[in-house]
Order: C-alpha cells, then structure tokens, then sequence
C-alpha cells in the first residue's frame, strides 16, 4: 500500500461487512505491514505461522484465515481490514498483535522505508506508547 494512503487506512472510516476472529485480527495486522513494501518473504511468513499456529489454530485454519484477510484486503481495501481487526481486540491483544507485525515486519532483519511508515502510523492509530515501539524495533 503506498505510503501516502496510510492517514486514510488509519484514520478513515471505512468498515468492513465481515467480522474477524482474534487470530484473524492478529494475522490481518501482521499482513498489513508484511504487504506494505510490495515484497512478501519467507521469513516474514514464517514468523507468523510460528506465532499464530496452536492446537486450536492448526495449518488449514491458518489457510482458511490468510485467504479470509486477503480478500476483505483485496475487496474493501486496507482501511476496512484493519478497522475490522481494531475493533476485534481489547487493549492488550492490541499491543500483542502489534507486537507480531513488528516482528514480521523485522523478519528479514531490516525495515524497509514503506515498512517503518506503516509501523509508526498503525502504532498512532492502534495507541501503542511511543516507548513500547522503541522497544519492539530495537533500533532499527
């Protein structure tokens, strides 16, 4: 997504007409910022399945929710995926997968420019302290 469109992702109220689970939610933020430079890597995959992947969330519910995101992506456009992602978490599972989209964005040990606006801009809108993405990023 160029970056020029983050303040109408972030900030706009388009709404999605499909409600996500809190998996989902998790997965649809991390793909936000895994989608942002154009390029999606191994690395960046991996680093979400090994978080999202449990006893109750197997490889084909991972499938079946990659496929569900993508298409409201696609369909109703970013802003609609992440209002619908926001408003699935609580404050705390809001800081966890924000969490995992800095740890996918940072999955191939760099962040690209559109990668580091998106993380900044979803931080601002999801209310992450300034001080917790300094953490998260460790310098990068």
């Amino acid at each position: 997504m160029p970056v020029q469109d983050l303040d109408q992702v972030f900030n706009g109220g388009v709404r999605s007409a499909e409600q996500l689970s809190a998996k989902e939610a998790h997965l649809a933020l991390a793909a936000l910022i895994m989608w942002s430079d154009g390029a999606v890597q191994d690395e960046e995959l991996r680093v979400m399945s090994d978080a999202l992947l449990d006893g109750e969330f197997d490889q084909q519910a991972m499938q079946a929710a990659s496929t569900r995101v993508a298409r409201i992506y696609r369909q109703e456009g970013p802003g609609a995926l992440f209002n619908a992602a926001a408003a699935q978490l609580s404050g705390t599972e809001r800081t966890e997968a924000f969490q995992l989209a800095v740890r996918t964005a940072l999955a191939d040990h760099r962040l690209t420019d559109a990668e580091r606006e998106i993380v900044g801009a979803m931080a601002r809108a999801l209310e992450i302290p300034a001080e917790h993405i300094g953490q998260l990023m460790g310098g990068a």
